[in-house]
């Protein structure tokens, strides 16, 4: 690839452009500048952000770069799936996908992540970064924490309640428990309080609702990037 490479100045840092990366080659070309900007900065939230031409090469280009750099957290940042102030909501896994982005974005434990969009997710506009952190509910196993509040905190986040939860973005609630699907999780979990205290989170299976493992605690982000405030 050396001839692919050109140093550009009097940028600094001196960026690079590599030019004639075939289709295939670009998660390897990428895996390389990512493991290479870990080892120069290694605090530092991102590795590098790569602009695909549109959703499907992003995702495919996600899919590759998890197996090949494991080290490194993928995140991806689609575009809406309709236009604004359309009549229809944007689909529940496309807003999954950016709010988790956005929120590991805002969390400052976060490092040497590599970020993928599309061209046409540059234009639409997001939530500020300290919205997006003041709108995440954290959850403890074992700690007060009040079953009050997070039902109004997935109600006003864009949760929508329902007899069973099936698919991210839906919650329900039955005694002491509380069932939640949340953004960028590939399953379901389940709230299990007595009084103010929260005894257990667990994973389940949302076709047939038994529990699949359990978690010491939980960092709910948001299911809309919408803000209704008061």
């Amino acid at each position: 690839m050396s001839g692919q490479v050109e140093t550009v100045a009097p940028l600094n840092p001196p960026s690079r452009i590599f030019c004639g990366v075939p289709q295939g080659m670009q998660g390897i070309v990428l895996a390389e500048l990512a493991q290479s900007r870990l080892s120069e900065a290694p605090d530092a939230p991102v590795s590098l952000v790569f602009v695909a031409r549109d959703g499907p090469r992003m995702q495919r280009l996600a899919d590759v770069l998890r197996q090949i750099v494991p080290g490194h957290p993928v995140l991806t940042l689609p575009a809406w799936d309709c236009l604004p102030y359309d009549r229809v909501s944007p689909n529940a896994i496309t807003i999954a996908a950016r709010m988790n982005t956005l929120a590991a974005l805002a969390n400052p434990r976060t490092s040497g992540a590599i970020v993928l969009t599309a061209a046409n997710a540059l234009f639409q506009r997001l939530p500020p970064r300290r919205i997006v952190s003041e709108m995440s509910f954290e959850a403890e196993a074992g700690a007060v924490v009040q079953s009050g509040g997070l039902v109004d905190w997935a109600t006003a986040n864009g949760y929508l309640r329902v007899p069973t939860v099936r698919e991210a973005g839906e919650f329900t609630v039955r005694g002491g428990l509380i069932d939640l699907f949340p953004a960028g999780r590939d399953a379901p979990l389940r709230f299990d309080f007595f009084g103010s205290v929260l005894e257990t989170i667990r994973t389940f299976d949302p076709d047939n609702q038994r529990t699949t493992g359990s978690l010491p605690a939980i960092s709910l982000v948001p299911m809309s990037e919408i803000i209704l405030t008061p």
